[in-house]
Protein backbone atom coordinates (compact mmCIF):
# COMPACT_ATOMS: atom_id res chain seq x y z
CA UNK A 1 0.00 0.00 0.00
CA UNK A 2 1.46 3.47 -0.83
CA UNK A 3 1.97 5.73 2.13
CA UNK A 4 -1.18 8.11 2.90
CA UNK A 5 -3.37 5.73 1.25
CA UNK A 6 -6.48 3.25 2.46
CA UNK A 7 -5.93 0.43 2.34
CA UNK A 8 -7.37 -1.52 -0.71
CA UNK A 9 -11.43 -2.32 -0.32
CA UNK A 10 -11.54 -0.53 3.02
CA UNK A 11 -14.38 1.58 3.19
CA UNK A 12 -14.40 5.52 3.75
CA UNK A 13 -15.67 7.05 6.35
CA UNK A 14 -19.20 8.08 5.82
CA UNK A 15 -18.35 11.55 7.01
CA UNK A 16 -20.57 14.31 6.25
CA UNK A 17 -20.15 16.87 2.83
CA UNK A 18 -22.01 19.83 3.51
CA UNK A 19 -23.92 21.28 0.71
CA UNK A 20 -24.19 24.70 0.58
CA UNK A 21 -27.23 27.01 2.77
CA UNK A 22 -28.79 25.70 5.82
CA UNK A 23 -30.88 27.03 8.73
CA UNK A 24 -29.19 28.08 11.87
CA UNK A 25 -29.92 26.29 15.79
CA UNK A 26 -31.90 29.93 16.33
CA UNK A 27 -33.82 29.58 13.92
CA UNK A 28 -32.43 32.21 11.25
CA UNK A 29 -32.12 31.41 7.67
CA UNK A 30 -27.91 31.13 7.81
CA UNK A 31 -26.78 31.94 4.06
CA UNK A 32 -29.43 33.97 3.24
CA UNK A 33 -29.40 35.93 6.41
CA UNK A 34 -25.71 36.31 8.12
CA UNK A 35 -24.54 38.43 10.40
CA UNK A 36 -23.32 36.04 12.77
CA UNK A 37 -20.77 36.92 15.60
CA UNK A 38 -17.68 34.35 14.95
CA UNK A 39 -14.74 33.62 16.96
CA UNK A 40 -11.67 31.82 15.85
CA UNK A 41 -9.25 30.20 18.38
CA UNK A 42 -5.54 29.71 16.96
CA UNK A 43 -2.22 28.61 18.34
CA UNK A 44 -0.74 30.62 15.39
CA UNK A 45 -1.52 33.84 13.97
CA UNK A 46 -3.71 35.09 11.07
CA UNK A 47 -1.59 38.10 9.70
CA UNK A 48 1.39 36.06 9.65
CA UNK A 49 0.91 33.54 6.66
CA UNK A 50 3.93 30.88 7.24
CA UNK A 51 2.17 27.55 6.37
CA UNK A 52 -0.75 25.79 5.52
CA UNK A 53 -2.62 26.11 8.63
CA UNK A 54 -2.34 29.82 8.80
CA UNK A 55 -3.33 30.36 5.25
CA UNK A 56 -6.56 28.10 5.95
CA UNK A 57 -7.04 30.36 9.09
CA UNK A 58 -6.70 33.35 7.48
CA UNK A 59 -8.78 32.64 4.03
CA UNK A 60 -11.44 31.37 6.21
CA UNK A 61 -11.80 34.76 8.55
CA UNK A 62 -11.38 37.15 5.48
CA UNK A 63 -13.78 34.81 3.82
CA UNK A 64 -16.55 34.59 6.34
CA UNK A 65 -15.97 38.17 6.57
CA UNK A 66 -16.70 39.27 3.20
CA UNK A 67 -19.94 37.13 3.22
CA UNK A 68 -21.37 39.54 6.31
CA UNK A 69 -20.17 37.49 9.42
CA UNK A 70 -18.36 39.66 12.18
CA UNK A 71 -14.55 37.94 12.92
CA UNK A 72 -12.72 37.73 15.97
CA UNK A 73 -9.19 35.80 15.98
CA UNK A 74 -8.00 35.03 18.92
CA UNK A 75 -4.36 33.98 18.66
CA UNK A 76 -1.69 32.71 20.44
CA UNK A 77 1.73 34.54 20.21
CA UNK A 78 2.54 38.28 19.70
CA UNK A 79 5.63 39.10 17.64
CA UNK A 80 8.27 42.07 19.32
CA UNK A 81 6.13 45.50 18.49
CA UNK A 82 3.21 43.82 17.46
CA UNK A 83 -0.02 45.61 18.93
CA UNK A 84 -2.22 43.82 21.00
CA UNK A 85 -4.87 43.86 18.70
CA UNK A 86 -5.21 45.10 15.09
CA UNK A 87 -7.72 45.10 12.30
CA UNK A 88 -7.22 42.96 9.43
CA UNK A 89 -9.83 43.63 6.93
CA UNK A 90 -13.41 44.85 7.15
CA UNK A 91 -15.15 43.33 9.83
CA UNK A 92 -12.28 41.52 10.97
CA UNK A 93 -9.79 41.59 13.64
CA UNK A 94 -6.63 39.71 16.16
CA UNK A 95 -6.34 39.93 19.36
CA UNK A 96 -3.17 38.67 20.38
CA UNK A 97 -2.38 36.94 23.94
CA UNK A 98 1.02 37.18 24.95
CA UNK A 99 3.24 34.45 24.94
CA UNK A 100 7.02 34.17 25.43
CA UNK A 101 9.21 31.72 23.09
CA UNK A 102 12.07 32.21 25.28
CA UNK A 103 10.09 30.48 28.02
CA UNK A 104 8.32 27.73 26.51
CA UNK A 105 8.04 25.64 29.46
CA UNK A 106 5.22 28.41 30.27
CA UNK A 107 3.07 27.14 27.31
CA UNK A 108 -0.22 26.36 29.34
CA UNK A 109 0.10 28.00 31.88
CA UNK A 110 0.81 31.39 30.46
CA UNK A 111 -1.86 30.78 27.29
CA UNK A 112 -4.79 30.00 29.23
CA UNK A 113 -5.51 32.27 31.40
CA UNK A 114 -4.68 35.39 28.42
CA UNK A 115 -7.24 33.07 26.66
CA UNK A 116 -10.06 33.38 29.21
CA UNK A 117 -9.58 37.59 29.62
CA UNK A 118 -9.62 37.34 26.19
CA UNK A 119 -12.84 35.12 26.06
CA UNK A 120 -14.30 37.55 28.67
CA UNK A 121 -13.40 40.60 27.37
CA UNK A 122 -15.12 39.08 23.93
CA UNK A 123 -18.79 38.27 26.08
CA UNK A 124 -19.17 41.70 27.51
CA UNK A 125 -19.09 43.42 23.90
CA UNK A 126 -21.80 40.45 23.12
CA UNK A 127 -23.14 37.00 22.35
CA UNK A 128 -20.29 34.69 20.30
CA UNK A 129 -22.24 32.70 18.08
CA UNK A 130 -19.77 30.01 17.09
CA UNK A 131 -16.10 28.84 17.90
CA UNK A 132 -13.95 27.69 15.61
CA UNK A 133 -10.69 26.49 16.74
CA UNK A 134 -7.64 25.70 14.79
CA UNK A 135 -5.44 24.66 17.36
CA UNK A 136 -6.02 22.52 20.76
CA UNK A 137 -3.66 24.65 23.20
CA UNK A 138 -5.52 28.18 23.26
CA UNK A 139 -8.84 26.38 22.64
CA UNK A 140 -8.81 24.78 26.23
CA UNK A 141 -8.63 27.75 28.18
CA UNK A 142 -11.87 28.76 26.48
CA UNK A 143 -14.08 26.16 29.04
CA UNK A 144 -15.23 24.36 25.97
CA UNK A 145 -18.98 22.28 26.55
CA UNK A 146 -19.84 24.26 29.56
CA UNK A 147 -23.48 25.16 29.31
CA UNK A 148 -22.77 28.66 28.63
CA UNK A 149 -20.34 28.05 25.76
CA UNK A 150 -21.18 28.60 22.32
CA UNK A 151 -21.23 25.77 19.65
CA UNK A 152 -18.11 24.96 18.26
CA UNK A 153 -16.04 23.37 15.27
CA UNK A 154 -12.28 21.94 15.76
CA UNK A 155 -10.31 22.30 12.31
CA UNK A 156 -8.15 19.60 11.98
CA UNK A 157 -4.51 20.35 10.05
CA UNK A 158 -2.87 18.12 11.69
CA UNK A 159 -2.61 15.96 14.82
CA UNK A 160 -1.00 17.85 17.72
CA UNK A 161 1.02 15.21 19.11
CA UNK A 162 2.29 13.65 16.12
CA UNK A 163 3.21 17.71 14.70
CA UNK A 164 4.90 17.68 17.48
CA UNK A 165 7.13 14.63 17.26
CA UNK A 166 8.00 15.67 13.49
CA UNK A 167 9.21 18.74 14.62
CA UNK A 168 11.39 17.59 17.69
CA UNK A 169 13.17 14.51 16.31
CA UNK A 170 15.05 12.59 18.72
CA UNK A 171 14.68 10.46 21.94
CA UNK A 172 13.96 11.11 25.60
CA UNK A 173 11.19 11.35 28.01
CA UNK A 174 10.56 15.03 27.83
CA UNK A 175 9.72 14.58 24.04
CA UNK A 176 7.35 11.62 25.08
CA UNK A 177 5.91 13.83 27.98
CA UNK A 178 4.86 16.62 25.29
CA UNK A 179 3.47 14.70 22.71
CA UNK A 180 1.44 12.73 25.16
CA UNK A 181 -0.21 16.10 26.56
CA UNK A 182 -0.58 17.75 23.08
CA UNK A 183 -2.54 14.80 22.60
CA UNK A 184 -4.71 14.29 26.18
CA UNK A 185 -5.59 18.34 25.24
CA UNK A 186 -6.24 17.99 21.59
CA UNK A 187 -8.51 14.78 22.47
CA UNK A 188 -10.78 16.63 25.46
CA UNK A 189 -11.13 19.58 22.81
CA UNK A 190 -12.15 17.62 19.56
CA UNK A 191 -14.40 15.95 22.79
CA UNK A 192 -16.22 18.74 23.27
CA UNK A 193 -17.11 20.27 19.83
CA UNK A 194 -19.89 19.65 17.91
CA UNK A 195 -17.99 19.02 14.39
CA UNK A 196 -14.22 18.34 13.59
CA UNK A 197 -13.33 19.81 10.01
CA UNK A 198 -10.58 18.05 7.93
CA UNK A 199 -9.43 19.02 5.00
CA UNK A 200 -8.67 15.29 3.89
CA UNK A 201 -9.91 11.98 4.30
CA UNK A 202 -6.78 11.16 4.83
CA UNK A 203 -6.93 13.24 8.30
CA UNK A 204 -10.38 12.40 8.58
CA UNK A 205 -9.49 8.72 9.27
CA UNK A 206 -6.93 9.75 11.70
CA UNK A 207 -8.75 11.75 13.68
CA UNK A 208 -11.76 8.90 14.02
CA UNK A 209 -8.78 6.44 14.82
CA UNK A 210 -6.71 8.49 17.17
CA UNK A 211 -9.48 10.06 19.21
CA UNK A 212 -12.53 8.28 18.24
CA UNK A 213 -14.55 10.93 16.69
CA UNK A 214 -17.99 9.20 15.29
CA UNK A 215 -18.01 9.42 11.56
CA UNK A 216 -20.94 11.32 11.77
CA UNK A 217 -19.37 14.25 13.69
CA UNK A 218 -16.62 14.45 10.80
CA UNK A 219 -16.97 17.11 8.20
CA UNK A 220 -14.34 16.79 5.41
CA UNK A 221 -13.83 19.88 3.52
CA UNK A 222 -11.15 20.26 1.08
CA UNK A 223 -9.16 23.94 1.78
CA UNK A 224 -9.19 26.15 -1.53
CA UNK A 225 -6.97 28.04 -3.47
CA UNK A 226 -7.16 31.69 -4.54
CA UNK A 227 -7.52 31.63 -8.12
CA UNK A 228 -6.94 35.81 -8.76
CA UNK A 229 -4.06 35.37 -6.88
CA UNK A 230 -2.30 32.28 -8.60
CA UNK A 231 -2.45 31.85 -11.90
CA UNK A 232 -0.04 31.23 -14.80
CA UNK A 233 1.79 34.43 -15.78
CA UNK A 234 0.67 36.45 -18.72
CA UNK A 235 4.88 36.92 -20.08
CA UNK A 236 6.39 33.90 -18.65
CA UNK A 237 9.18 33.90 -20.31
CA UNK A 238 9.87 37.96 -19.34
CA UNK A 239 8.97 36.75 -15.64
CA UNK A 240 11.89 34.37 -15.75
CA UNK A 241 13.76 36.93 -17.60
CA UNK A 242 13.51 39.04 -14.34
CA UNK A 243 13.92 36.18 -11.89
CA UNK A 244 17.68 35.40 -13.75
CA UNK A 245 17.10 32.13 -14.96
CA UNK A 246 18.98 31.71 -18.15
CA UNK A 247 17.52 30.46 -21.29
CA UNK A 248 16.80 26.76 -21.43
CA UNK A 249 16.72 26.23 -17.89
CA UNK A 250 14.21 23.75 -16.16
CA UNK A 251 13.26 25.20 -12.69
CA UNK A 252 12.16 22.76 -10.07
CA UNK A 253 10.99 24.53 -6.97
CA UNK A 254 9.58 23.48 -3.28
CA UNK A 255 8.72 25.55 -0.49
CA UNK A 256 8.59 23.95 2.28
CA UNK A 257 9.34 24.65 6.59
CA UNK A 258 12.63 23.47 6.93
CA UNK A 259 12.05 20.42 9.14
CA UNK A 260 12.25 16.32 9.21
CA UNK A 261 9.18 15.26 7.65
CA UNK A 262 9.40 17.94 4.44
CA UNK A 263 11.80 14.96 2.86
CA UNK A 264 14.17 17.73 1.92
CA UNK A 265 17.20 15.41 2.45
CA UNK A 266 15.87 13.38 -0.32
CA UNK A 267 15.00 15.99 -2.59
CA UNK A 268 18.66 17.33 -2.73
CA UNK A 269 20.19 13.22 -2.83
CA UNK A 270 17.48 12.72 -5.65
CA UNK A 271 19.15 15.95 -7.33
CA UNK A 272 22.14 14.90 -6.95
CA UNK A 273 21.15 11.83 -9.31
CA UNK A 274 19.51 13.87 -11.66
CA UNK A 275 21.73 16.70 -11.98
CA UNK A 276 24.32 14.91 -14.44
CA UNK A 277 22.07 13.85 -16.92
CA UNK A 278 20.43 17.66 -16.68
CA UNK A 279 22.92 20.49 -16.27
CA UNK A 280 20.33 22.81 -17.15
CA UNK A 281 17.78 21.48 -13.98
CA UNK A 282 18.04 23.70 -11.62
CA UNK A 283 16.24 23.74 -7.83
CA UNK A 284 15.12 26.38 -5.69
CA UNK A 285 14.06 25.60 -2.07
CA UNK A 286 12.05 28.35 -0.67
CA UNK A 287 11.49 28.18 3.57
CA UNK A 288 13.24 28.57 6.54
CA UNK A 289 13.53 26.15 9.26
CA UNK A 290 16.36 24.29 11.87
CA UNK A 291 17.62 21.92 8.94
CA UNK A 292 19.06 25.16 6.79
CA UNK A 293 22.46 24.63 7.30
CA UNK A 294 22.69 21.11 7.17
CA UNK A 295 20.82 21.05 3.89
CA UNK A 296 23.24 23.46 2.21
CA UNK A 297 25.71 21.77 3.92
CA UNK A 298 24.63 18.32 2.24
CA UNK A 299 24.41 20.40 -1.74
CA UNK A 300 27.67 21.75 -1.41
CA UNK A 301 29.05 17.95 -0.39
CA UNK A 302 26.94 16.57 -3.34
CA UNK A 303 28.47 19.23 -5.43
CA UNK A 304 25.08 20.75 -6.11
CA UNK A 305 26.39 24.39 -5.34
CA UNK A 306 25.49 25.77 -8.43
CA UNK A 307 22.21 23.72 -9.24
CA UNK A 308 20.74 24.00 -5.66
CA UNK A 309 19.59 27.71 -4.37
CA UNK A 310 17.94 27.80 -1.12
CA UNK A 311 15.64 31.32 -1.42
CA UNK A 312 15.08 31.67 2.05
CA UNK A 313 12.01 32.81 3.83
CA UNK A 314 9.52 33.63 0.70
CA UNK A 315 7.04 36.49 1.59
CA UNK A 316 3.98 36.16 0.55
CA UNK A 317 4.00 38.42 -2.43
CA UNK A 318 6.55 36.60 -4.19
CA UNK A 319 5.17 33.47 -4.39
CA UNK A 320 2.91 33.46 -7.40
CA UNK A 321 5.75 34.76 -9.73
CA UNK A 322 7.78 31.55 -8.28
CA UNK A 323 5.09 29.41 -9.23
CA UNK A 324 4.22 31.37 -12.70
CA UNK A 325 7.96 31.20 -13.50
CA UNK A 326 8.91 27.23 -12.14
CA UNK A 327 8.49 24.42 -14.79
CA UNK A 328 7.70 21.71 -11.67
CA UNK A 329 6.72 21.71 -8.10
CA UNK A 330 8.17 18.85 -6.14
CA UNK A 331 6.45 18.20 -3.25
CA UNK A 332 9.08 15.19 -0.73
CA UNK A 333 6.79 15.08 2.34
CA UNK A 334 7.60 12.11 4.57
CA UNK A 335 4.76 12.09 6.32
CA UNK A 336 1.91 14.03 7.65
CA UNK A 337 0.79 15.62 4.67
CA UNK A 338 -2.42 16.86 6.00
CA UNK A 339 -3.74 18.50 2.62
CA UNK A 340 -1.00 20.45 0.77
CA UNK A 341 -1.50 24.23 0.38
CA UNK A 342 1.37 24.35 -1.50
CA UNK A 343 0.12 21.93 -4.01
CA UNK A 344 -3.32 23.76 -4.76
CA UNK A 345 -1.39 27.11 -5.20
CA UNK A 346 1.11 25.09 -7.50
CA UNK A 347 -1.71 23.59 -9.84
CA UNK A 348 -3.86 27.30 -10.06
CA UNK A 349 -0.58 28.69 -11.34
CA UNK A 350 -0.09 26.07 -14.21
CA UNK A 351 2.43 24.37 -12.64
CA UNK A 352 2.55 20.87 -12.44
CA UNK A 353 3.27 18.95 -9.34
CA UNK A 354 5.42 15.68 -8.25
CA UNK A 355 4.63 14.31 -5.43
CA UNK A 356 5.32 11.69 -2.87
CA UNK A 357 2.01 9.53 -2.30
CA UNK A 358 1.73 10.90 1.69
CA UNK A 359 -1.42 12.01 2.86
CA UNK A 360 -4.00 14.29 1.08
CA UNK A 361 -1.90 14.28 -1.88
CA UNK A 362 -2.88 11.62 -2.96
CA UNK A 363 -6.45 13.07 -2.87
CA UNK A 364 -5.54 16.39 -4.67
CA UNK A 365 -3.32 14.84 -7.55
CA UNK A 366 -4.86 11.28 -8.29
CA UNK A 367 -7.71 12.57 -10.65
CA UNK A 368 -5.21 14.24 -12.77
CA UNK A 369 -3.54 10.80 -13.78
CA UNK A 370 -0.69 9.35 -13.95
CA UNK A 371 2.72 10.82 -13.74
CA UNK A 372 2.01 13.64 -10.36
CA UNK A 373 2.17 10.52 -7.55
CA UNK A 374 5.43 8.86 -6.87
CA UNK A 375 5.73 5.11 -6.11
CA UNK A 376 6.95 5.52 -2.72
CA UNK A 377 8.76 8.44 -0.79
CA UNK A 378 12.28 6.83 -1.48
CA UNK A 379 15.31 8.77 -2.69
CA UNK A 380 14.92 6.37 -6.17
CA UNK A 381 11.46 7.12 -6.69
CA UNK A 382 12.06 10.73 -6.44
CA UNK A 383 15.02 10.50 -8.89
CA UNK A 384 13.02 8.55 -11.47
CA UNK A 385 10.03 11.02 -11.47
CA UNK A 386 12.27 14.41 -11.90
CA UNK A 387 13.66 12.53 -14.41
CA UNK A 388 10.61 11.38 -16.51
CA UNK A 389 9.29 14.59 -16.23
CA UNK A 390 12.84 16.41 -17.59
CA UNK A 391 12.88 13.49 -20.34
CA UNK A 392 8.77 14.64 -20.77
CA UNK A 393 9.15 17.92 -21.40
CA UNK A 394 12.25 17.77 -23.84
CA UNK A 395 10.93 15.00 -26.37
CA UNK A 396 7.49 16.98 -26.71
CA UNK A 397 7.30 20.86 -26.81
CA UNK A 398 3.74 21.02 -26.82
CA UNK A 399 3.77 18.88 -23.61
CA UNK A 400 4.17 22.16 -20.96
CA UNK A 401 1.38 23.82 -22.14
CA UNK A 402 -1.08 21.04 -22.02
CA UNK A 403 0.25 20.02 -18.66
CA UNK A 404 0.07 24.12 -17.24
CA UNK A 405 -3.96 23.58 -18.80
CA UNK A 406 -5.09 20.82 -16.89
CA UNK A 407 -3.56 22.01 -14.06
CA UNK A 408 -5.41 25.06 -14.21
CA UNK A 409 -8.56 23.03 -14.80
CA UNK A 410 -8.33 20.98 -11.96
CA UNK A 411 -7.64 23.63 -9.51
CA UNK A 412 -10.72 25.80 -10.68
CA UNK A 413 -13.09 23.16 -10.82
CA UNK A 414 -12.85 21.66 -7.21
CA UNK A 415 -10.56 24.31 -5.34
CA UNK A 416 -11.99 27.74 -4.92
CA UNK A 417 -12.56 29.44 -1.37
CA UNK A 418 -15.61 30.40 -2.10
CA UNK A 419 -16.65 26.57 -2.32
CA UNK A 420 -15.06 25.66 0.70
CA UNK A 421 -16.69 28.58 2.44
CA UNK A 422 -20.03 27.89 1.54
CA UNK A 423 -19.35 24.16 2.82
CA UNK A 424 -18.29 25.54 6.35
CA UNK A 425 -21.57 28.04 6.35
CA UNK A 426 -23.68 24.75 6.17
CA UNK A 427 -21.55 23.18 8.48
CA UNK A 428 -21.95 26.06 11.25
CA UNK A 429 -26.11 25.85 9.92
CA UNK A 430 -26.12 22.15 12.10
CA UNK A 431 -24.66 22.85 15.43
CA UNK A 432 -26.12 22.66 18.16
CA UNK A 433 -24.89 23.55 22.03
CA UNK A 434 -23.43 20.21 23.14
CA UNK A 435 -21.97 17.54 20.80
CA UNK A 436 -23.85 14.14 20.11
CA UNK A 437 -21.50 11.98 21.78
CA UNK A 438 -17.80 12.59 23.28
CA UNK A 439 -14.89 10.68 22.45
CA UNK A 440 -13.64 7.69 24.23
CA UNK A 441 -11.44 8.97 26.50
CA UNK A 442 -9.32 5.66 26.37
Amino acid sequence: MRAGRLPAGKPRLPCRHFPPGGVCRRGRAFAGNPGMNLLFLADVSASRVIGGAERVLAEQARGLARRGHRVTVLSRGRAPGEAEEEALAERVREIRCPFDPERPHRLLTATWPAVRRGMKRLRREGAVDCLIIHQPIAALGAALGQPASPPAVYTCHSLAHEEYLSRHPGAGLNRRVQAGIRRLIERRVIGSCGRVVTLSEYSAQKVHRVHGIPAGRIAVIPGGVDLARFRPAADRAGLRRRLGLPPGARLLLTVRNLVPRMGLETLIAAMARVAPEAPGAVLWIGGEGPLRRALEETAQALGLAGQVRFLGFVPEERLPELYAAADLFVLPSRELEGFGMVTLEALASGLPVLATPVGGSCEILAPLGEGFLLEDAGVEALARGMRSFLERLEADASAAPRLAAACRRHAESRYGWDRHLERLEALFATLSPAPARRAKTD
